[in-house]
C-alpha cells in the first residue's frame, strides 16, 4: 500500500527544514563572537586594542572604571594607574567582558653596589630589567670624575672615590653605588703558597751570593731565610742573609755583617716584589752596616756606624719601605732621638718602643 504526502504536507515538512537550517546557522555564527583576549595585563602608560572577532556589526565599550583603564569606541584600552577593571563589549545583543589589570612601571638593576679600580678590573656592565610602557632607559653618573656611565650602561673607574649610577625609564629609577678603587688585589694566596712562591727567590738569591763570594775569596758563608709579616697585612715578607756560619744568632734583629747582603721581597698580585736589595754581593768588610727587622715592628733597622745615627728606621707598610727615616738614634758619649738631645734611659725607651724590645724572627739556613 502507497502512502501519499499531500502538497500541503510536503510544504510543512520544506519549512520545518529550513527553519532548522537557519536557526543552526544563527548559532553557529553566534557562538563565534567573541574577544580577542579575555585578559590582560598593562602597565600604566600601556595601551592594547580589543577586537571583537565574528562579527563586523558595531560594538559598544565601557570600562567599569576609566580611572584605571581607560576604552575608547574604537576597542582602545589605555591604562592609567594600578589596579584591575573590566572591559566590557556589547555587539549583537551580546555581552562580552576582558579582564585589565594595570601594573606600575618597574626597573631593576642586577647590581646595588660594586668595586672597580683605575688599574685591573677598570670597567663594568650594568644590566636593567625595565617592565613598562616604555624600554627606553637613560644612564648617569653622580660624579664623572669618578665613573662614568655611556647609553647602555657600561661603567667605566676614573679615578677613586665613590659614584652613584642611576638608571631611568618611565619615571621609575634604580640606583648602583660604584667605588673606585686605585689598585685590584688578587685574591690572597695561603701562606704555604706564599712560601712556595719565594723558592725561586731563595734559590736565585743562593745562586748569586755565592759567585760574588767566589770572586772576592769570601768563604764559610750561607744563605739564611726567613718569613716575617712585617706589615701585618696578611702577606709574609720573604728576609734573606748572605751570614757568616760561625755566627752564634741567626735572627732577623741581629747584626748580619755587611747590610747589602741583607735582601726583602713581598708579594703583590701574586708575583714576588722587591723591597730591599742592592743587586749584587757585597764582600764583608768588617764594619757594622747592617738591616735588621723585629717581630710585631713594622719599623725596619738600617743602621751604619759610619754615619752620625747608629740606629735608623724607616717604616714599612703596605709592601713600601718608605726613603725617609722615621726614627734616628745615636748612642754613646751622646744620646740624641732625632736629632734632639735625652737621657740614656729615653734613647733605651725609644729603642725598645720602635724594636719589641729587641725581639727578632729566626732564620733557617737553606740546603737547596
Amino acid at each position: 500500500m502507497k502512502t501519499r504526502i499531500s502538497k500541503k504536507g510536503i510544504m510543512t515538512l520544506t519549512l520545518v527544514f529550513m527553519c532548522a537550517i537557519f536557526m543552526s546557522f544563527t548559532v553557529s555564527a553566534a557562538s563565534t563572537i567573541k574577544l580577542n583576549s579575555t585578559a590582560k595585563t598593562l602597565y600604566k602608560g600601556q595601551s592594547y586594542t580589543l577586537k571583537v572577532l565574528g562579527t563586523k556589526k558595531k560594538t559598544q565599550w565601557k570600562s567599569s572604571n576609566s580611572k584605571i583603564a581607560k576604552v575608547s569606541a574604537a576597542g582602545k584600552v589605555t591604562a592609567k594607574k594600578a589596579g584591575s577593571v573590566t572591559i566590557t563589549a556589547k555587539v549583537s545583543g551580546r555581552t562580552l567582558r576582558a579582564r585589565i589589570t594595570v601594573k606600575n612601571p618597574t626597573i631593576k638593576l642586577n647590581k646595588s653596589s660594586v668595586t672597580i679600580y683605575t688599574s685591573g678590573t677598570t670597567s663594568l656592565q650594568l644590566k636593567a630589567t625595565v617592565k613598562g610602557a616604555s624600554s627606553k632607559i637613560s644612564w648617569s653618573s653622580s660624579n664623572k670624575k669618578i665613573a662614568t656611565v655611556n647609553s647602555k650602561g657600561k661603567v667605566v673607574a676614573q679615578k677613586a672615590g665613590t659614584a652613584t649610577i642611576t638608571a631611568k625609564a618611565n619615571g621609575k629609577m634604580a640606583k648602583c653605588r660604584v667605588t673606585v678603587k686605585k689598585k685590584e688585589q688578587s685574591p690572597r694566596l695561603s701562606k704555604e703558597n706564599q712560601h712556595k712562591l719565594y723558592q725561586n727567590t731563595i734559590k736565585n738569591y743562593d745562586r748569586k751570593m755565592k759567585q760574588g763570594a767566589a770572586k772576592w775569596g769570601d768563604s764559610g758563608r750561607a744563605t739564611y731565610y726567613a718569613f716575617a709579616d712585617i706589615d701585618k697585612n696578611g702577606i709574609d715578607e720573604l728576609i734573606l742573609r748572605y751570614e757568616n756560619t760561625e755566627q752564634a744568632l741567626h735572627k732577623t734583629n741581629v747584626d748580619s755583617g755587611y747590610g747589602e747582603n741583607t735582601y726583602i721581597y713581598t708579594i703583590d698580585n701574586g708575583k714576588v716584589k722587591t723591597v730591599l736589595s742592592s743587586g749584587e754581593y757585597s764582600p764583608w768588610l768588617e764594619h757594622s752596616n747592617f738591616v735588621k727587622v723585629y717581630k710585631n715592628s713594622n719599623l725596619i733597622n738600617r743602621g751604619f756606624s759610619h754615619m752620625p745615627a747608629d740606629e735608623v728606621f724607616y717604616r714599612y707598610s703596605n709592601g713600601v719601605l718608605s726613603s725617609k727615616s722615621s726614627l734616628s738614634l745615636v748612642g754613646g758619649n751622646v744620646w740624641t732621638i732625632n736629632g734632639k738631645k735625652a737621657t740614656r734611659q729615653e734613647y733605651i725607651n725609644a729603642f725598645n718602643k720602635a724594636t719589641n724590645n729587641d725581639t727578632g724572627y729566626p732564620m733557617e739556613r737553606y740546603k737547596g
